[in-house]
């Protein structure tokens, strides 16, 4: 019986052994295969999959191969917030375990970078990247109430919020890049819930400055959207 049960811890082990060599060699057959033929335009799909309360994991799907590879899996967290982009890089918040970190894959080249701050934020998470992958904006939070907007521009982090507005914003939203790297984004006021009543605003980061673009002093300015010769328009 004794001999039994190890064969079968032995088997076992050989199994899950053999899942991770599988899941190791479709990894490096992935990045080996976009790194040596310098293509950033096969198609990757990144999901997040919840098995069961409280667990999560990011997954990375190749069509070529036709193999989901585990990223990233948080134990105590309903969602992982992500972004992929058109240059292949894949930016995540390291979770629960890890708070105030970003992971940042490189599917081209296989590289890694962590973004990490202090003091140490209640919650950060990326947003969305720059159409040419230099620039990535992410939430910065530091105790819940002091929510911030960042910029990472691959070696240092800037802060792009507006003067003033990191202890009174509710949330930035309607993130959108142009195609020349210019930011607009909009900040939501908690309404009714401080004794400030601002309206909504759009703001643009042009690369050095932070500007309110919004001419109406009471009415909401809201989820600005770029044409591809750089015009802006809202709502």
């Amino acid at each position: 019986m004794g001999r039994a049960t190890e064969f079968i811890i032995a088997m076992g082990k050989i199994t899950v052994l053999n899942k991770t060599l599988v899941l190791l060699l479709a990894a490096l057959a992935i990045v080996l295969t976009r790194s040596i033929g310098g293509s950033h335009h096969t198609d990757l799909l990144a999901y997040t999959l919840r098995d069961g309360p409280g667990k999560t994991t990011l997954l990375m799907y190749d069509p070529r191969f036709g193999v989901s590879l585990p990223v990233h899996t948080d134990a105590n967290a309903s969602a992982i917030a992500f972004s992929f982009s058109l240059e292949g890089q894949l930016a995540f918040e390291l979770g629960s375990d890890n708070v105030g970190q970003i992971h940042v894959w490189d599917t081209v080249s296989g590289q890694s970078s962590l973004i990490g701050f202090s003091p140490v934020p209640q919650s950060t998470f990326p947003t969305v990247w720059s159409p040419d992958g230099h620039y990535l904006a992410f939430v910065f939070d530091v105790d819940g109430k002091d929510e911030q907007l960042y910029v990472w521009d691959g070696k240092t982090t800037i802060n792009v919020t507006p003067d003033g507005l990191s202890r009174t914003a509710s949330i930035y939203s309607g993130i959108a890049w142009s195609a020349d790297d210019r930011l607009a984004f909009t900040v939501f006021y908690p309404h009714g819930s401080t004794p400030l009543d601002d309206p909504d605003e759009i703001y643009l980061w042009d690369g050095k400055t932070t500007t309110n673009l919004s001419q109406n002093s009471i009415g909401h300015d809201t989820y600005p959207s770029w044409s591809p010769d750089g015009r802006l328009a809202f709502r």
